[in-house]
């Protein structure tokens, strides 16, 4: 009797048999753990592994972390393995072994392949509406025999594939805002000519000479023809790699070739020949220009952004 009067007089006696009853239930085995932790991704290991400081050394285990680095990162992992075996670091006082674990390993490798997805291209500064073109050529003779002058954003129409290359057709109409001069001219078969190709800041506040190439050109057959003229850019001052396309070696190369087409269309009835019968001279006159930025790495055009991001670095002292 007196013990029932002190088990219900007491208010804390049942819930303290609950906390009792509660610690006698046994926790699950560690070999649970330990079991279940080889079916986790590296998401829930990293997470699990800061429980605590004996779940932090049971997931942190190169025996979890070496098969996902296999998986995720083989060439990294075969890398380090080979060298961990094969080349072991040498110091002063014993000769042991760079060691690294798996778990590091992976962490150094989504890292860096993090960093590669959220690094943004560079931007240019500079955009097509800031330029004007403006193309020269000479004959042989040093005579000037053509100007063309087309501002950038004139050009927007003509490039709707991202790249720096651009077709322009040559309109001589009294009415064109650009400037646009061409003289009939007699050309022979691999006559020297000198073409320039300058790009204008708007406001003149800079100015790149692009080329300024002298020489035959490539000539293609067929129609008026057509003559090739490049030239190797020089490399950008104060930066080696200022776009994706660039190859440079000891910043002494841009990696970029400039290229100027120039499209002639004959006259008829002024076709003559040589004063010993071996050459053709023709009454030609310039119809087409077209304009372009070639990769030395891939031999294509490259990006317009890649392009503007060269030019920027001549044209916008400001920039370096």
């Amino acid at each position: 009797m007196s013990d029932f009067r002190s088990s219900s007089c007491n208010p804390n006696s049942s819930s303290s048999s609950n906390k009792n009853s509660d610690h006698l239930t046994p926790p699950p085995p560690w070999e649970v753990v330990v079991l279940v932790s080889q079916y986790l991704d590296s998401k829930t290991l990293t997470i699990a592994s800061c429980v605590c400081k004996s779940w932090f050394i049971s997931m942190s285990s190169d025996q979890l972390w070496k098969p996902l680095c296999f998986t995720h990162y083989p060439s990294l992992s075969s890398l380090y393995h080979h060298h961990h075996y094969n080349y072991p670091t040498t110091t002063t006082t014993t000769t042991t072994a760079t060691t690294l674990s798996y778990r590091r390993l992976y962490a150094l490798g989504h890292i860096s392949s993090k960093l590669r997805r959220l690094r943004n291209p560079s931007i240019p500064r500079i955009s097509l509406n800031h330029l004007i073109f403006a193309v020269d050529i000479f004959n042989g003779n040093s005579d000037h025999i053509f100007t063309l002058g087309k501002a950038g954003d004139d050009l927007i129409r003509f490039n709707n594939n991202g790249v720096f290359h651009f077709d322009v057709d040559v309109d001589f109409d009294d009415d064109d805002d650009d400037v646009s001069r061409s003289s009939t001219v007699e050309m022979w078969s691999g006559e020297m000519m000198r073409v320039t190709w300058s790009i204008v800041m708007k406001g003149w506040r800079g100015v790149f000479m692009v080329m300024d190439c002298t020489g035959s050109g490539g000539m293609s057959v067929g129609g008026g023809g057509e003559r090739w003229f490049s030239e190797e850019l020089p490399s950008s001052p104060g930066c080696c790699c200022c776009c994706s396309s660039n190859y440079s070696k000891n910043c002494e190369r841009s990696g970029l070739v400039a290229e100027l087409g120039l499209g002639f269309s004959s006259i008829d009835g002024n076709t003559t020949t040589g004063s010993e019968g071996e050459e053709e001279v023709k009454m030609r006159r310039v119809e087409k220009v077209r304009m372009g930025v070639l990769s030395v790495g891939s031999w294509r055009y490259t990006s317009l952004n890649d392009a503007l991001l060269y030019f920027q670095h001549f044209l916008l002292p400001s920039n370096l």
